[in-house]
């Protein structure tokens, strides 16, 4: 009797595609799909956001009208919010913190209604 190898499907499939979908339907193009850092990467209108889907950690790379080239980096996403954040990547989410030339600035934070 021959050993038979049983390659068992990668758990983050759905995940993946379910991402996947998600983006394209707001029109981001997938640049690449780093499977060793388990790292989607999405493009559209010069910016790009990168989704770890493993930790549902977010990055967004933006043109800021004030600082420039930034980065918005959110950790523990859900997938309700990464939808909102592919809507629009400049939103607060309260989470998170964002970078200039890799320096960690601040916080982000939650603007209130008054």
């Amino acid at each position: 009797m021959k050993n038979k190898i049983r390659i068992l499907p990668d758990i983050n499939d759905k995940k993946i595609k379910a991402i996947t979908r998600m983006a394209t339907s707001e029109d981001w193009y997938l640049l690449t799909h780093q499977q060793m850092s388990h790292m989607l990467s999405f493009t559209k209108d010069f910016e790009r956001i990168n989704v770890y889907y493993t930790k549902m950690t977010v990055t967004s790379c933006l043109n800021h009208p004030k600082f420039g080239n930034t980065q918005l980096i959110r950790k523990n996403i859900s997938m309700e919010r990464l939808g909102e954040l592919f809507k629009n990547p400049r939103i607060h989410t309260g989470v998170g913190y964002y970078t200039k030339d890799g320096i960690k600035l601040r916080k982000s934070f939650v603007l209130k209604k008054r």
